[in-house]
């Protein structure tokens, strides 16, 4: 480049600091190609908060997931994103679109478009089956799918939307329970025809997650996001009758409005948004693969990986939050659904035969009383909760479907209540017609709450082990998620620099916002910790502190559970140059630090170097004389 008398070029982060300590014969100044690394991630990774799972190590790495549509991704497929992601395909013939975008939202990952990647991205082992329209068609794709050793399957696809229970309902039940996979489908659109808005097939099994979907807006922030007019609710009928009792579909809900994905009709590089419940279910099934991913076990237990999926989904996009008609359980939470392993817990239980009361592995007598477990036992579970923290529990089971697909009776009929520290029933939930119970209730008093089922029907002549699936999931006073904020920021030392990020509420408690200084009043705030000594919790006298009390941001309002806002943080660099993280930490003032608490923190890597050595790329790429 004549015009300019220097070179463009491109190094790791990690030599930036050494290039500011090296004598650099003949070079004047290093400038900084950029100012800050910052993400610009799509806004459904950061509505459903899956980057906050990405940055733990969570991306489905070594989960296999399968797909079944109405075309396979071939193996050697050409788009960036899903190259060398797919092991096999039932089927020889090129990638279909719609199959191409599906899989993009699960396990995409372009090199050059971070913003697009799909929830489980880390995953190189996707395998796909194509289905016809027969049921004997998906039950051979199904099947195929699982002697690949596929631990999810997502279905976006439909076949018919009467409210009747079709055989290729029955087929995934019966897969769910005699090999079970995780299985996801995708609810159904509404498309102005004859069916409406009812639960389409093969999404009206028991033992499935049936997925709809919500609009976000295009940002990140919960309060504006509503239902979308396509994803259809409408119950399907108990299987045997014309009547929905009081059955729920769907399960949960996911981002189904301008999801930018891959679309093959554009090329090897090219992106899409696309809408409908095809775009929400694998949302839901790369969730699944990230919470195997965190617990290998529950490869094998679907009704323990839907229980903490319905336990998670605590943003509520209509209706009531612990259940509602068109968004279920609510919208997914990949961060919330993580948390369950920590602040949480979850369980499974085969539950033998009711009618041998003296099995002491049988949680249930055989008179059908009540039998209560306590935290040690994986079928119920207890939680210490502070008065005034919100509690969620959901138990799962399957139905008992016939393996010629004729019949699919939901055999057993449990019940489940929170019972509270001083022994009183405060919450309950005792559906007829579903195969899962949900509580969610603010806790009224200090101490040990307890989850209890009840057995209220069951067939005896059923046969078969009943998997049980439990979870729940404790949402503290104090929680927080940080999101779209520098990796990485360069600066003088001692000067001041302003950092865009965005914090979520994800606690019970509202914070206050007010002008800096005043106690009682919840600001943003940092510590500068050297590099390695960034483990929480920080305190003041910690290893590696460099300074403790960072400056204060003010919020724009107060913000309440699920609330969120878009800051301009002032930060002040440490005064002696070096290599730092940046830990973002909300603070009340002369109450508490939130790390403290155990929530989670924001990590940014900092270096403070002389401007005359400050460089970051990139400039150009690929610059020649």
């Amino acid at each position: 480049m004549d015009a300019f008398p220097g070179v463009v070029t491109e190094v790791p982060v990690e030599v930036v600091w050494e290039l500011s300590r090296a004598p650099l014969e003949n070079v004047t100044v290093i400038y900084s190609g950029e100012v800050d690394l910052t993400p610009q991630l799509d806004s459904v990774g950061e509505t459903i908060r899956a980057t906050a799972a990405w940055e733990s190590g969570y991306t489905g790495q070594g989960v296999r997931i399968g797909m079944m549509d109405t075309g396979v991704v071939n193996p050697n497929i050409t788009h960036r994103a899903l190259q060398s992601k797919v092991l096999a395909a039932n089927s020889s013939e090129t990638t279909g679109h719609h199959a191409a975008l599906v899989a993009g939202v699960m396990v995409g990952n372009h090199p050059d478009f971070p913003q697009y990647r799909g929830v489980a991205y880390g995953s190189n082992l996707l395998v796909s089956a194509k289905a016809y329209n027969s049921w004997q068609s998906i039950a051979n794709a199904l099947n195929w799918l699982v002697d690949r050793e596929a631990f999810v399957i997502n279905i976006s696809m439909v076949t018919t939307g009467t409210l009747v229970m079709q055989p290729e309902d029955r087929v995934l039940d019966y897969l769910v329970r005699l090999r079970d996979p995780t299985v996801v489908v995708a609810a159904g659109n509404y498309v102005g025809d004859a069916w409406g808005w009812n639960t389409r097939s093969p999404a009206k099994g028991y033992n499935i997650i049936t997925v709809g979907s919500f609009d976000d807006r295009n940002d990140a922030h919960w309060s504006n996001d509503i239902t979308t007019t396509h994803s259809v609710y409408v119950d399907p009928y108990i299987d045997g009758q014309t009547t929905s009792g009081d059955r729920e579909k769907p399960e949960v809900v996911a981002v189904g409005a301008s999801v930018t994905t891959v679309d093959i009709n554009q090329g090897d590089d090219g992106f899409w948004p696309f809408y409908g419940t095809s775009v929400a279910a694998p949302q839901v099934s790369a969730l699944s693969a990230l919470l195997i991913q965190r617990y290998w076990w529950l490869r094998t237990n679907p009704e323990a990986v839907k229980a903490i999926m319905m336990a998670s989904a605590i943003h509520n996009i209509e209706g009531s939050s612990r259940l509602s008609e068109q968004d279920g359980a609510g919208a997914i939470d990949v961060a919330a659904a993580l948390s369950i392993f920590n602040r949480g817990g979850w369980g499974y239980k085969i539950i033998h035969d009711i009618t041998d009361p003296d099995d002491p592995s049988n949680p249930f007598n055989g008179s059908g009383t009540r039998y209560e477990f306590t935290g040690t036992d994986f079928v119920v579970g207890s939680t210490y909760a502070y008065a005034g923290e919100r509690v969620r529990a959901v138990i799962c089971w399957d139905s008992n479907p016939a393996n010629n697909y004729s019949t699919n009776p939901l055999s057993t009929d449990l019940d489940l209540r929170a019972i509270a520290p001083s022994g009183t029933v405060i919450t309950y939930s005792l559906s007829w017609h579903n195969s899962y119970e949900v509580v969610d209730f603010i806790a009224p008093e200090t101490g040990q709450y307890k989850m209890r089922v009840t057995y209220y029907a069951r067939n005896p002549a059923e046969g078969l082990d009943l998997g049980l699936g439990l979870a729940w999931l404790r949402i503290p006073h104090y929680e927080v998620t940080y999101f779209n904020y520098p990796s990485v920021i360069l600066a003088e030392p001692g000067s001041l620099k302003t950092v865009h990020i965005e914090v979520h509420d994800d606690g019970t408690r509202t914070w206050q916002a007010g002008p800096v200084g005043q106690s009682g009043k919840t600001y943003l705030s940092y510590h500068w910790v050297r590099q390695g000594y960034d483990n929480t919790p920080i305190y003041p006298n910690s290893p590696g502190i460099v300074v403790w009390d960072g400056l204060r941001t003010r919020l724009p309002n107060n913000l309440g559970f699920g609330g969120s806002a878009t800051l301009n943080a002032q930060v002040q660099t440490p005064s002696a140059p070096g290599r730092y993280v940046l830990v973002w930490d909300m603070v009340e003032e002369n109450v508490t630090w939130f790390n403290w608490l155990g929530t989670r923190i924001g990590r940014t890597t900092a270096i403070a170097a002389p401007l005359l050595y400050v460089y970051l790329p990139l400039v150009m790429r690929n610059h020649g004389p």
